[in-house]
């Protein structure tokens, strides 16, 4: 049985960690039918997010050493989900970015990652829906506020 927590910020956390990794268990169990791994497409999301990135600044992003970045970065473009593009002013820096394939590939992830959550939280009324925004937002602007202090 699990422990019950007396400490209510010490509850929100394991309750956010829990949410956290149930949520990682029903997408991976999702991307089965895909040959992409959790942290490929999380490369491909910040790759996204963040166009013309090198391999420095996508390492500073994802906090990991290039060696093992490269491999799977390396991956991504022979399996023709990301290109390399030479930067026209310094042609020693190249630049990532999702090709067609890669492109499409993500978007199909990020619908069925949608429609995965409407799923999970179908049981939920409109209401109460609204109302764990509204405190999940308050929350995130409590923890970015405190990050800036």
């Amino acid at each position: 049985m699990e422990e019950i927590k007396t400490n209510i910020p010490e509850q929100l956390q394991y309750l956010l960690k829990k949410i956290h990794m149930n949520m990682r268990h029903a997408m991976m169990k999702e991307m089965d039918s895909s040959h992409l791994t959790m942290h490929q497409v999380f490369i491909m999301k910040m790759i996204k997010k963040h166009p013309e990135t090198n391999l420095t600044t996508l390492c500073n992003h994802l906090s990991l050493a290039k060696s093992s970045l490269s491999l799977t970065v390396n991956r991504l473009v022979d399996e023709g989900y990301l290109q390399r593009i030479e930067n026209k002013e310094d042609r020693r820096n190249i630049y990532f970015v999702l090709s067609d394939l890669g492109e499409k590939v993500f978007n199909e992830m990020r619908e069925k990652n949608r429609e995965l959550f409407s799923e999970l939280v179908d049981g939920l009324s409109p209401e109460e829906l609204v109302e764990i925004e509204a405190q999940l937002l308050k929350l995130n602007e409590t923890i970015e506020k405190n990050m800036k202090d």
